[in-house]
């Protein structure tokens, strides 16, 4: 198993994925999309203006760098995945409980 970066006691991303494999899932939702029961309420990734639900990113950069397509965090909280996307990715995630009132 890969090891993985931990935050409050969950494994929540893969170290072995790169900031690269997550711009490689942003154009690929660019392309094809984001399926409608993948779509976050809670939080965004931000990139280049647009908004990116940080799960299915995350997802889809799981199959680029481990080459596959399994659900890597449906079950994960998503304020875990945001947390390490801003942090250990350093892309801006917008928490839409708090930013957007």
């Amino acid at each position: 198993m890969n090891s993985l970066l931990w935050l409050h006691r969950y494994q929540v991303i893969p170290n072995n994925i790169t900031r690269e494999h997550v711009v490689k899932a942003i154009r690929e939702i660019d392309t094809k999309g984001v399926p409608s029961n993948r779509n976050s309420k809670r939080f965004l990734l931000i990139y280049d203006g647009k908004e990116y639900p940080p799960k299915n990113v995350i997802s889809l950069a799981n199959k680029y760098a481990n080459d596959t397509s399994r659900r890597l965090i449906s079950w994960i909280s998503s304020y875990c995945v945001y947390k390490d996307i801003c942090a250990f990715f350093e892309f801006k995630v917008l928490n839409c409980d708090i930013e957007r009132k």
